[in-house]
Order: C-alpha cells, then sequence, then structure tokens
C-alpha cells in the first residue's frame, strides 16, 4: 500500500506517494483519458493506509486525531480529482491487520483492534463530509475489515486451512509448484501469504465480493 506524503514517511525510499500518484494522474493520464472516457461515469477506487497505519503503530501520538489527519490529507487528493470531472468513488477500509501472523502472536497487538476502528471510523466520516461538500459525488464504502474478519473466522467456506500462520518459505523458487518440499501447504490454503498480506486467494475471494458490491451500486 501506499503512504501519505505529510504525516508518515515513505515506506520505501522508492514508495510512489499517493498525492504523486494523483498528481502524475492529473498531469500525464488525464489529458489522455479525457478523449475515450466519461469521467461522471467512470469509478475511481482509493484503497490506501496499511502502511500508515502499520509504520505509525508505535508513534506517540494521540491515535485519532493522527488517523484523522492522515485522512484529511487523502481527502485533498479525492477533492482534485473530483473537481475535473469524476463522480463515482468507491473507498475500501482496512484490513484485519489486528489478525496478521505476528499480531496473534503478541498479547498487546499493534496495530490492535480499536486502531483498526478509529481509521474506518475516521475514513468514514470523512467521506460523508466530503459527499456534503460535493453534492453531485457519489461515494461509497465497501467493509473490507468485515468481509475479511468473516473469512479469517470461517475459512473452511473458503477452502483455507491456517488463518494464523503463514509458509516461511513463500518466495522461495517453486513454492507454488512444490510447497510440501518446503514443509508447507499449497499457499491457497493459508490466509497470510507472510506476516503482512494475504495470499492471492484472499485476494480473489475479495474481489469477487466487491464484484458483487459494485454490482448493487
Amino acid at each position: 500500500m501506499l503512504t501519505i506524503i505529510q504525516s508518515t514517511p515513505r515506506h520505501h525510499n522508492y514508495t510512489v506517494m499517493l498525492e504523486e500518484q494523483v498528481q502524475q494522474f492529473l498531469t500525464y493520464a488525464q489529458p489522455t483519458l479525457s478523449k475515450i472516457v466519461d469521467p461522471s461515469k467512470t469509478l475511481v477506487a482509493f484503497w490506501i493506509g496499511i502502511n500508515d497505519i502499520n509504520d505509525s503503530a508505535n508513534y506517540s501520538v494521540d491515535f485519532p486525531s493522527f488517523y484523522d489527519q492522515l485522512i484529511s490529507t487523502l481527502f485533498a487528493s479525492v477533492q482534485s480529482v473530483y473537481d475535473i470531472g469524476y463522480r463515482n468513488f468507491l473507498f475500501m477500509n482496512q484490513p484485519p491487520l489486528d489478525r496478521t501472523p505476528g499480531n496473534v502472536l503478541k498479547a498487546t497487538p499493534s496495530p490492535n483492534t480499536t486502531m483498526i476502528n478509529w481509521w474506518d471510523s475516521s475514513l468514514t466520516s470523512h467521506m460523508h463530509t466530503f459527499a456534503a461538500n460535493n453534492p453531485s459525488a457519489n461515494p461509497f464504502t465497501f467493509d473490507v475489515n468485515t468481509f475479511l474478519n468473516n473469512v479469517l473466522d470461517h475459512p473452511d467456506k473458503y477452502n483455507i486451512k491456517n488463518v494464523t500462520g503463514y509458509c516461511a518459505s513463500y518466495n522461495q523458487p517453486y513454492i507454488n509448484q512444490a510447497p510440501e518440499s518446503y514443509g508447507c501447504l499449497p499457499l491457497d490454503e493459508y490466509a497470510w501469504f507472510n506476516n503482512g498480506h494475504m495470499t492471492s486467494h484472499v485476494h480473489e475471494i475479495l474481489a469477487k465480493e466487491v464484484a458483487q458490491f459494485l454490482k448493487k451500486q
């Protein structure tokens, strides 16, 4: 995930910040897209914050206020996209980072469930404010957190066998073809690809759910 520039450092030195990406879109992509798409009928999606909440988890700050500052920065960029004619916006909240393999082993997970909820609550609040300030906008939120918590709570329904660990050799050669040679289950049978990311299988499950959600909007 990307990092918001004013309040958190780059996750890597090569990380492209959200504001930079949006500015690149406005400068380079939009002049071409404006010739082939109708922005009023185009969906713009924002899913951001995993690195922000993880990287800042041990900051000595008032987290609700801090997250509000981060998300205010996000919506400044959203506004710039709205201002050139885009009207339909999908926002996706935090996945269950409080349940990563590393966090489930800790007596005090960080980020914890409360922190995740603070972030998600602020995102929803800012979305409503954005809608009130821009009456022709059509913003909506997909609740990633609730859906993926349900996946973790009911793994059998999704052919997942391990929701608390991951294959330690996930980055080794031929791990997809011969996971047993590394002492692992097939990667699709894990919820977590590593300590910070969910597997492609979970992303596929999520994508199908988002698609069904969008059909109803």
